[in-house]
This record gives C-alpha cells, structure tokens and sequence, in this order.
C-alpha cells in the first residue's frame, strides 16, 4: 500500500532510503516512534524540572527526534524538533554564561526558557501529526499490531467456520481454493 501524498513523510523519498522495500520502511516508521515516545518522556521531565540543565536535555532529546526524522524523510517533525534544539542549545549557552548572580531565580522568567517553552506545544502538534499519519496507513505499535493480528485471526477463523457451515448445508465439505486465497487476501491488507 503505497502512500503517495502526505504532509508528514516523502514517501518516495523515504521508499528510495529503504531501497524501496515498504515492509521495511513502515517498520522503521514503528520504531521511530518508539524512539520519539521515549523523548517525549525526556522532554517532559527536563519541562517539569525546570532547572538550567534542562536546556541540555531537551537539546537532546529534540537532536534524537530530529535525527531520526530526517532519515526517514518527516520534514515536520524534524523541522519542529530543529526549531526546539536550537531554542535548547541557545537557552543553554545563555544560562551557562551567566553567572549565578545573573540568572533567573525562577527560570519560568527566563526570556530564553519562555522560548523554549513555546516550542515544545509546537513539536507536540507534530509529534501527534506522525501519529496520526501511521494510523492512517495502518502502522501500529507492537501493543496495537498483536491485538490487530489477534483479531485479524478471529475473523479469518469466523469466515472459514462460515464457509464450511454453508458448504456443509449443501452437502459439501470443501472449500475452493478462491474462498481460502480471499481470506487469507483479507488478512495481507
């Protein structure tokens, strides 16, 4: 199932980085974002701590996100997490040199903190863009995949059963090999 157009991804772009082997690449999607759930959980605590090394961490954790994105040709959510480094990386060289006289008691008044803050909902719209995206063309995380093959089986099992009633109703007990390549048709999409 190609995807042709999208905002969040290039698809033929990202096909040609995978060497043009979908199931590969919408694995990759997976992982990228396990990869970006685990900086969320970063970000959030450096956001909660609020303290100067927080710069640092949020840099990091948006360079991941931005890295990861790139690779995989998601322009927005690399261009958010760009946008959210650079905020970190310049709050952090500010912090850093101001002497401890200077800085803000309350970093929630830092002119550079603010910054900061204001990027992060902007990298969160993005972030829940991407999920969305992976919805849409059927890409789960592991939790959702084993409950979608789960239930996959269920209704290929409940067709076969149904087959098999109707076939026998009439006598006959086989089921054609159309019926049986339907199905498992039915499960490959």
């Amino acid at each position: 199932m190609a995807v042709l157009d999208s905002d969040e991804i290039d698809w033929p772009m990202a096909m040609e980085q995978c060497g043009d082997d979908e199931e590969f690449l919408r694995e990759l999607l997976s992982d990228l974002r396990h990869e970006i759930d685990t900086q969320w959980h970063k970000i959030d605590a450096a956001v909660e701590k609020a303290e100067g090394i927080s710069f640092m961490d949020i840099k990091r954790s948006a360079h991941v996100i931005k890295g990861a994105s790139s690779n995989l040709m998601c322009e927005p959510l690399r261009n958010a997490a760009a946008d959210l480094e650079k905020a970190a990386s310049l709050g952090y060289d500010a912090h850093k040199s101001k002497s401890n006289m200077e800085r803000t008691e309350d970093l929630d008044l830092d002119p550079e903190w603010k910054n900061v803050k204001e990027l992060v909902p902007v990298l969160r719209k993005a972030t829940v863009n991407y999920h969305e995206f992976l919805k849409s063309i059927s890409v789960f995380d592991g939790k959702e995949s084993q409950a979608l093959r789960t239930f996959e089986e269920i209704v290929t099992f409940s067709v076969v059963q149904f087959l098999f009633r109707t076939h026998h109703a009439h006598d006959t007990v086989e089921v054609s090999q159309e019926e049986i390549s339907f199905v498992e048709g039915r499960n490959a999409e």
